[in-house]
């Protein structure tokens, strides 16, 4: 389907030019409004990243007593829904449900940290079966933190590292080691991306993991298709994450995270039914 006429009206987009305000909930519901009912499914799949985060929130509120971070924004999911996942998942995706279904009673024995990693890998095995542009893209996004991960395995003993990304052996990367020619060539980011990590400055890491993004999705070769209305919403989340991106916030928050994954010991807080 030709989406000439939706691309057009869209604001322009720059990581490196100060851009005006953009109203980001505006500009996504205009894209599901116009895109055909099979691409509006798919498109949901770069919103449901912020019901995951979302809904990962309220669990380790409930569970582990985190404060309540601030709700994310666009997604698909109503902060009420989330909080009240228990009777309200009509609208829920299918690997949400399963998450839901399989593991409601570990919540309370899983750590943040494998609570995350189960999500995530639940989400990323769906999307990569989905249309093209969708599992593409989210395979590509999949071995950026299964490589930033190797790193941060050397820099926090106590995170395993991936023993494979992209199908291949990663004991061949990591802090101290020459990367390989073969890797390089189709990872050119990694020796960059492992002294970035080194630093230990999330704004800075998450800054340069979405550079990444953005050049990927840069290369998308066409002109008004779905595949280019998709790379402009997430090059349009890009942009809204640097604007919002506090680094002082960030390291409060990553701390946060940090001491609950390295003491993963539940805090009793009695769940709500």
């Amino acid at each position: 389907m030709n989406y000439y006429y939706l691309i057009a009206g869209l604001p322009d987009l720059s990581l490196d030019e100060d851009l005006p305000k953009i109203d980001v909930e505006e500009v996504i519901d205009t894209i599901q409004r116009n895109l055909s009912s099979l691409d509006e499914a798919s498109f949901r799949y770069l919103l449901y990243t912020n019901d995951n985060r979302n809904f990962l929130n309220v669990l380790f509120h409930e569970y582990y007593n985190f404060p309540t971070s601030t709700f994310l924004a666009p997604a698909t999911l109503a902060e009420s829904v989330l909080q009240d996942y228990r009777r309200q998942q009509s609208e829920f995706p299918s690997y949400l449900c399963e998450f839901i279904r399989i593991h409601e009673d570990q919540f309370s024995s899983l750590s943040p940290r494998e609570l995350e990693e189960i999500l995530w890998v639940m989400f990323y095995e769906e999307a990569e079966q989905q249309a093209p542009f969708i599992a593409n893209y989210f395979r590509f996004d999949r071995q950026i933190k299964e490589m930033a991960a190797i790193y941060n395995s050397v820099n926090y003993s106590f995170l395993p590292q991936p023993t494979t990304v992209g199908g291949k052996e990663s004991g061949a990367i990591g802090r101290g080691k020459t990367v390989p020619t073969a890797w390089l060539r189709e990872y050119p980011y990694l020796e960059s991306l492992g002294e970035v990590i080194a630093t230990k400055r999330p704004d800075r890491i998450e800054k340069f993991m979405d550079r990444i993004r953005w050049d990927y999705l840069e290369d998308i070769s066409g002109y008004f298709g779905c595949e280019q209305v998709f790379a402009y919403a997430l090059k349009l989340l890009i942009v809204v994450r640097w604007q919002q991106m506090s680094p002082e916030k960030g390291s409060t928050h990553f701390e946060e995270r940090l001491s609950a994954i390295e003491k993963p010991i539940r805090l009793s807080k009695p769940s709500t039914v």
